[in-house]
């Protein structure tokens, strides 16, 4: 098993989208987000395979937000209505579609059903990945073991659970990209455990130094834990809002369509850079 830091979920509506428990806050003095979802002028072009559903009135949806898990098959919402469909949409089929969106409903142009088999673009799943490399820059003569009674299996089961009692912890990560090509999985003395405190790097270093003798990242994140909820607090109010991911110093911000207003607003409102807004429907290039 390969290990990866603790997620938990964070969807509006609830569905599979993972977040990293990190960091995030909103600024004294910001403004209120938009109100209402950015139309797009041209053709606009679904970034991942979709599913399509009937809706409640029988409308066509295209499943922007995700599926639900469980008895009929229908979209979780926000979904997007669509005019012009006349494919016969069947569960577990997902589809690129391309058209025309006012910010409600998008009058279709095109649809290219996805082939796993055939299609060999790689979905981008909602940019919700996570960078699991290193922080630090390595040390004079290399990441090394340091203890060896302290770099072991058990270690590597039991370190996060120490790192979360710190003060100001924010998160946790292994990364084990020295392993050698052929190597042990998940062997401690290539692991280089990564740790981020929103405050006093050096005393969660030597607490940590009690309980790892490998090598070991501790590096300060911008914000706190309390801090990250005020933010998602504020995201949740953005129009076509379908999920928000923290990651190990940022935030991602998965949107319906965004024409750069809900981006400029995250900037001014959060600090450039530090909210990244992705839009599911993306302009076609011409």
């Amino acid at each position: 098993m390969t290990y990866r830091p603790t997620v938990s979920l964070r969807r509006f509506p609830a569905a599979l989208f993972a977040v990293l428990v990190l960091t995030a806050c909103a600024r004294p003095g910001g403004m209120a987000p938009p109100t209402e979802i950015p139309g797009i002028s041209g053709l606009v072009t679904t970034r991942d395979p979709t599913s399509v559903y009937s809706g409640a009135n029988g409308q066509p949806e295209l499943c922007i937000s995700g599926t639900t898990d469980s008895g009929p098959a229908g979209c979780l919402k926000p979904a997007i209505s669509l005019r012009g469909w006349t494919a016969t949409a069947k569960r577990g089929v997902e589809y690129l579609v391309s058209g025309h969106y006012d910010g409600t409903t998008m009058r279709v142009h095109a649809v290219h059903r996805w082939d796993d088999a055939k299609d060999k673009r790689a979905p981008d799943w909602g940019d919700g990945q996570n960078d699991y490399r290193t922080r630090c820059h390595a040390p004079a003569g290399g990441w090394r073991v340091l203890r060896p009674a302290l770099t072991t299996s058990r270690q590597i089961d039991e370190l996060e659970f120490d790192a979360e009692k710190l003060p100001g912890y924010t998160a946790f990560w292994w990364d084990f990209s020295r392993t050698p090509v052929g190597g042990r999985e998940n062997d401690p003395n290539f692991a280089t455990a990564n740790v981020m405190v929103d405050h006093d790097v050096a005393a969660a270093r030597a607490a940590l130094r009690k309980r790892w003798g490998g090598a070991l990242c501790v590096t300060r994140s911008r914000h706190s834990r309390v801090e990250q909820q005020r933010i998602f607090g504020e995201l949740d109010k953005l129009p076509g809002l379908i999920a928000t991911s923290a990651k190990w110093d940022s935030v991602d911000c998965l949107v319906i369509a965004d024409d750069g207003t809900l981006q400029a607003w995250a900037d001014r409102r959060f600090g450039r850079g530090y909210v990244r807004v992705t839009p599911a429907l993306s302009r076609l290039a011409r």
